[in-house]
């Protein structure tokens, strides 16, 4: 290791100008890509901050490679904590005194809830975005098809896919595989005394 890399924080200390993470930066990754990131990072993956990453060349063209000189992003660890997490690479970095959480939680420019930034649109920031745009299923059965949340490395995530019809008679948003071949949602069917 480097004397400058010894004597670096092992994460950036404030979101940089292109930071995906940034809400005031137009959203630029596809929605799956911004769903992989967040999964990956809570389950435990950290996410460099793309300047501090090298450009490689794949079969799958070109790509940035996390090197030893590499920082843990800045805008990605004050997502995090937005959404009111944290994980395991935020928490092993903070007790090793490789960061300290309540500096980049508190520095820089404003970031996204990690939630909210899996469903925006793509070109959103901020001052565009006009709420949650997903209808998740309402009743969020087994094998639900669009569950309001669900648990990614011990933390809640809130669904960010569209369920795709409604109940007949209460309207709530309900996704094919949680009617059953039913036309009205389990409740609705139960409230009615209908199996």
């Amino acid at each position: 290791m480097t004397t400058s890399a010894r004597n670096r924080s092992a994460a950036r200390a404030v979101p940089c100008t292109k930071c995906p993470f940034r809400s005031d930066v137009p959203v630029y990754l596809r929605r799956e890509r911004r769903r992989e990131i967040r999964d990956a990072m809570l389950d435990g993956s950290g996410f460099a901050c793309h300047e501090t990453t090298v450009p490689v060349e794949t079969d799958d063209g070109d790509d940035m490679a996390v090197t030893a000189d590499s920082q843990q992003c800045a805008g990605a660890i004050k997502s995090i904590l937005k959404g009111g997490g944290d994980t395991n690479t935020v928490r092993v970095m903070a007790r090793l005194g490789l960061i300290d959480v309540d500096a980049i939680e508190n520095a820089g420019a404003d970031v996204w809830d990690l939630n909210d930034w899996v469903s925006v649109a793509e070109g959103d920031t901020a001052e565009t975005f006009e709420g949650h745009p997903t209808s998740p299923c309402a009743v969020s059965d087994a094998g639900c098809e669009a569950p309001v949340g669900y648990l990614v490395g011990g933390a809640v995530v809130r669904g960010d896919i569209d369920a795709d019809t409604e109940c007949a008679v209460c309207g709530d948003p309900v996704c094919t595989s949680c009617l059953a071949g039913r036309d009205t949602c389990p409740n609705c069917a139960e409230a009615d005394g209908r199996p």
